[in-house]
């Protein structure tokens, strides 16, 4: 059994959700990092807008203190102060022009802030803040300053205090809230994974499925392109598996057909044989009308097995090797050669062989024993089925690109509803009028198959035009060097 982890379906989810928790993370990473310097920037912001309400707030007291001296009892400025902080989640301390501490709401605090930095700067005239670890505290806090004039003359700083622990939780109550949407949208992403590792991984399932049935040789297994779950490329997939499947089908129909077939004409022969040789033994060759008859048959029967034996070789080449060695050759010599060779043959038939052959040479790349078979076998049907007193002729031209040979005979046809099959392996026109007209040496069938496997080999085409009762013209059409 699979492992989850190593179905698609588990890769799809897997690559989907990691993919979405990169995303998820860095952008809730940005998020969270941006808010918590907005954050801080709104806590500064705030404290500058406190520290200026204050230092309006105490700048009488504070003026009161300039004018009658430190000594002068200070209730109104310490009651100021303890009532800004109880209203403020800030500390407030007030210093003088040295940095001592007049007033503070911060328990414990130092008598000094001469040295503070945002101190400094608000006894120059400026407002400053600054972030530092407060050793008091124990904690890292937000520190502004703003100066407190009169007459232009920085006499007094009023400096704000906040523990960033006080922004921080705002920051964490965003990063809780982040977290937990992150956590939502990777649970919502991981169901939106699924459906979609659906859509892929259940066609593809029916895929697997229907190759096993091929595999296990149910031929008529196909798989609907409306399952593909609208993936286009799903789809393309399932017809082009179910176009294998019919080219499978076809194919082992053929071999099927193919060897019923062969079986059929190789049993009539040896069974013509047997019975014969039976008789022969019998006492029949002994007779001197039967006896040589009975032999006769015997040898034509046998030739009629060899050259069966022959071309189902030459068929089995072909489909294992379906390109043979190639070398130049002039398809208008080669015609003459085989008309020459067979002329004696249409001699003895009494009928006229006769060519009609380009006037230039017809070169092509091609093999020339296979071209030899083609005329040859071409030639014999042509001169088989046609009649005494008819004509076959052989003819080349040149046809653009194309170098054209046509075998046209004035035999007995070939009605139009055999044309489309006559190349087809042991396929037969009716067999009693292909016997009538050929007689006893009709063919198994095979010797049109054999020439239309060459033609292919060769890049070429082969048709057949026929009018019953008036002749068969087979046009080849080869690729021209």
């Amino acid at each position: 059994m699979r492992r989850f982890s190593t179905t698609l379906q588990a890769r799809i989810i897997l690559t989907y959700l990691i993919l979405f928790l990169v995303s998820a993370a860095v952008m809730t990473g940005l998020a969270g990092w941006f808010y918590s310097q907005s954050a801080l920037e709104n806590a500064i912001r705030s404290l500058q807008a406190q520290v200026y309400v204050a230092a309006s707030a105490l700048e009488r007291p504070l003026v009161l203190v300039e004018s009658f001296g430190r000594n002068l009892s200070l209730p109104d400025l310490e009651l100021l102060t303890q009532r800004f902080a109880q209203d403020a989640t800030s500390h407030i301390s007030v210093v003088d022009g040295r940095g001592n501490v007049l007033a503070t709401s911060l328990p414990n605090a130092p008598s000094s802030q001469a040295t503070s930095p945002e101190v400094e700067a608000a006894l120059a005239g400026k407002t400053a803040y600054a972030v530092r670890w407060d050793p008091l505290s124990r904690q890292t806090t937000i520190y502004v300053a703003a100066p407190v004039r009169r007459l232009g003359r920085s006499l007094f700083a009023v400096q704000l205090s906040l523990p960033l622990a006080e922004v921080t939780k705002q920051t964490r109550r965003f990063w809780l809230s982040l977290g937990l949407t992150a956590l939502l949208a990777a649970l919502a992403a991981a169901v939106a994974g699924w459906g979609l590792a659906q859509t892929v991984a259940r066609p593809v399932g029916r895929l697997r499925a229907a190759v096993s049935c091929l595999a296990d040789g149910e031929f008529g297994e196909r798989v609907s392109e409306q399952e593909s779950g609208g993936v286009v490329e799903i789809a393309e997939l399932a017809a082009a598996f179910n176009n294998m499947a019919e080219r499978v089908q076809e194919m082992i129909d053929r071999q099927r057909m193919f060897v019923a077939n062969a079986s059929h004409e190789l049993r009539t022969p040896i069974t013509n044989i047997k019975l014969r040789a039976e008789a022969l033994g019998g006492g029949a060759l002994a007779d001197p009308l039967v006896g040589p008859r009975f032999t006769a048959e015997i040898e034509r029967e046998a030739d009629r097995l060899g050259r069966m034996a022959s071309e189902l070789l030459t068929l089995s080449r072909q489909d294992a090797a379906p390109s043979p060695p190639r070398e130049a050759v002039d398809l208008n010599v080669l015609a003459q050669e085989i008309v020459s060779a067979m002329t004696l043959h249409a001699t003895r038939r009494e009928v006229a062989l006769t060519t009609d052959l380009a006037s230039d040479g017809l070169r092509l790349w091609g093999d020339a024993d296979g071209l030899r078979t083609v005329l040859v076998n071409l030639l014999d049907n042509a001169l088989r089925y046609t009649p005494a007193g008819g004509r076959v002729e052989v003819r080349t031209r040149q046809a653009g690109q194309q170098a054209a040979l046509e075998v046209a005979d004035t035999g007995i046809g070939i009605p139009t509803e055999d044309l489309p099959h006559i190349f087809e392996r042991f396929y037969r026109v009716d067999k009693a009028r292909s016997r009538k007209g050929a007689g006893a040496s009709s063919g198994a069938g095979l010797g049109l198959a054999i020439v239309q496997g060459i033609v292919k080999a060769h890049g070429g085409t082969i048709v057949a035009e026929s009018t019953l009762g008036q002749g068969t013209t087979i046009k080849v059409a080869l690729p021209a060097s």
